[in-house]
């Protein structure tokens, strides 16, 4: 696998040493270069062959780094010391390199020390605590913002300690008379990035997406049928679209198959090196009907949007922390619709604060919907797919069986199954690419019910649920989402005949 934050990988490093040093044995003259990059373009090829696109990325740096170093051995060739030195210089600067990078450091910081999310009864009693106890740690306030402040969500701090004092101090705190809550800020990563094979169907489809025949027809997943549907009941104009956040890596707002659907929140959020969050935003909204790429749930020309609020890193990393802040900025923007394809196993506490965060963007029209995780393990103990208010979605496989990485909904308040396997859809820089896991199940989710809200713009939580779980297909004691009976069910209640 490709670091990247160091540009040439390990193997090309040993290989140019090795025939830098025969160079300087043999005086062979520009030989062993020659040799050399034409083994590193093979390794940039093999690693964007096997999907690490970040390496050609950094292929500029390679080049420059290696004339710098045949610019220094052509200065110094007639000296083995000075080239030894230099092999020695320049490997030992890339094994701190490749021992210091940023995720090497967030990894051994959460190794010794934790943060703790803290929330306090009031705000006069948290600001008391820090002038009485702010010199004993390192503390973090204000921690969260929201526009309205009646869900108590500007009232925590957040108080890093050493892991060894952890379960003493959160103790201690959660004894205290102006406490009311202590838990731990989790940490969230998501996995590794491996593509699929995507299989293809036989269709006859009326719409013209050229992908259309690697998306899942079988069942009740048949987009054409489904547009046929949607096509009969015309859209009212509206004054402002709805909009479906995608809480990820980022996405690609240049995207072919994304830009006409596409708002954006923030610039620093209209990238993504990860790929996670573009391939959730083209199951959520891709632009269907376009003669590009694939299809989506959402019509051609309706006011639905995707946009990204960015709460993992490029290496796909985040805490409990980044994620509610998310949530307040979708929220707080007025997004309708809040998908958020990531999560971690719950720790002892219950996950107040994420309760709090999505009461507090129900509050503002939202409706948040979570993947349940890959763990093949009860959801119950995944967040924040298991927090109040949060529709989370399971996967299932082309068989419609939960697929078996998916973790089990049954025991959640509202738990619902999607397609999960071999889910092909948008990638950065035009790409297009077929992910497992519930990370796919959960947009889809989203779409349709920003969809739903497209009609009936102030469409709650439950109600969106209902809906679904009434017209679900019910198969081996799971409920799997039927896209086409849930509109025929919502146009049927919602909207005049």
């Amino acid at each position: 696998m490709v670091n990247p934050d160091f540009p040439i990988t390990h193997t090309s490093l040993l290989w140019f040493y090795c025939l830098l040093l025969l160079w300087a044995l043999s005086k062979k003259n520009m030989v062993g270069a020659y040799i050399l990059l034409g083994l590193i373009a093979l390794d940039v090829v093999w690693n964007n062959v096997t999907g690490h696109k970040e390496m050609l990325l950094h292929t500029a740096q390679d080049m420059f780094l290696i004339a710098g170093i045949t610019a220094f051995f052509l200065w110094s060739k007639d000296n083995l010391v000075k080239v030894l030195v230099l092999i020695a210089g320049t490997y030992s600067f890339y094994w701190v390199h490749n021992n210091m990078t940023p995720h090497s450091q967030q990894n051994s910081t959460h190794e010794v020390s934790m943060e703790l999310l803290v929330q306090f009864v009031s705000k006069q009693e948290l600001q008391t605590w820090i002038s009485d106890h702010g010199s004993e740690y390192s503390i973090t306030y204000p921690l969260f913002q929201p526009q309205d402040e009646t869900f108590l969500l500007d009232e925590y701090i957040l108080l890093e300690c050493d892991l060894d004092n952890s379960e003493s101090l959160m103790k201690a705190l959660s004894l205290h008379h102006a406490i009311d809550h202590v838990e731990i800020n989790d940490n969230i990563e998501l996995p590794e990035l491996s593509s699929v094979a995507s299989s293809e169907y036989e269709i006859n489809s009326r719409l013209n997406d050229p992908y259309i025949n690697k998306q899942k027809q079988q069942g009740p997943y048949d987009l054409d049928k489904f547009h046929k549907l949607t096509d009969k009941h015309k859209i009212k104009s509206l004054s402002d679209p709805v909009v479906i956040a995608i809480l990820d890596t980022g996405v690609d707002a240049s995207h072919e198959d994304l830009k006409d659907n596409y708002i954006s929140t923030s610039r620093r959020y209209d990238t993504d090196i990860k790929g996670h969050g573009t391939h959730c935003a083209g199951i959520a909204a891709a632009v269907t009907g376009n003669k590009i790429g694939i299809a989506s749930l959402v019509p051609n020309g309706s006011p639905i949007k995707v946009t990204s609020v960015k709460v993992l890193n490029n290496y796909g990393m985040g805490t409990q922390k980044t994620i509610i802040d998310g949530i307040i900025k979708a929220a707080d923007s007025g997004y309708d619709v809040i998908s958020m394809s990531l999560g971690s196993v719950s720790s002892d506490a219950k996950q107040k604060a994420y309760n709090t965060a999505v009461a507090y963007a129900h509050s503002k029209g939202a409706i948040v919907v979570a993947a349940a995780g890959n763990s093949n393990r009860d959801a119950r103990d995944y967040s924040p797919a298991n927090s109040k208010g949060i529709i989370a979605v399971s996967a299932v496989d082309s068989l419609l069986r939960r697929a078996s990485f998916a973790n089990d909904v049954n025991g959640l308040e509202m738990g619902i199954s999607a397609p999960g396997t071999q889910i092909f859809s948008t990638f950065p820089e035009d790409e297009y690419k077929a992910f497992n896991g519930t990370s796919m199940s959960a947009p889809l989710v989203s779409g349709l019910i920003g969809l739903m809200k497209s009609y009936k713009k102030d469409l709650k939580a439950k109600e969106a649920y209902t809906i679904i779980k009434k017209s679900a297909l019910k198969k081996d004691g799971i409920l799997i989402l039927d896209p086409y009976k849930a509109m025929e069910l919502f146009f049927s209640n919602h909207l005049e005949s």
